[in-house]
């Protein structure tokens, strides 16, 4: 723990949560960071997909993302790579650096790279990643309903 009174917690979010949370999803992490602000010290970075921010070069790096994870034989789903993010990783790695946390949230397997880089580079610091629970129910509704699978974005 920092010299803080609280243990300091870094979010690593998606997308930013609104005051008046509308979506389930923005309830729930509207209800999560209520729950860490009430005993840790807790800061936040939002890091963007290639939707929100669209350039050659970002188009490009999700290629290259979805490519490397083909030619390793480790697929890299696709909601990894439109979050591929260069940048939002030096975002990340720079804020631990200055708030220097003493564990991290991860939002979702959309950032799963940005975890993975972080637990190379800071193998002592803990990390936590809300997978989605419901992703199995979701599909098996969709399998017993005949209905196509979303990509999910």
């Amino acid at each position: 723990m920092t010299g803080s009174l609280q243990p300091r917690v870094l979010m690593v979010l998606t997308r930013e949560i609104p005051a008046r949370p509308n979506s389930g999803r923005e309830r729930t992490l509207s209800s999560i960071r209520r729950a860490l602000a009430a005993h840790h010290e807790l800061r936040e970075v939002v890091v963007d997909s290639v939707a929100q921010h669209p350039s050659a070069s970002r188009a490009l790096g999700v290629l290259g993302r979805l490519l490397r994870g083909l030619l390793s034989f480790r697929p890299c789903p696709l909601q990894v790579a439109i979050f591929h993010n260069p940048a939002g990783l030096r975002r990340i790695l720079t804020e631990i650096d200055d708030y220097r946390p003493d564990a991290m949230y991860f939002d979702g397997v959309r950032t799963m790279d940005f975890l993975l880089k972080v637990r190379d580079l800071h193998p002592r610091l803990r990390l936590l990643c809300d997978f989605d629970d419901l992703m199995s129910l979701r599909f098996e509704m969709l399998l017993e309903r005949r209905l196509p699978i979303s990509l999910g974005y």
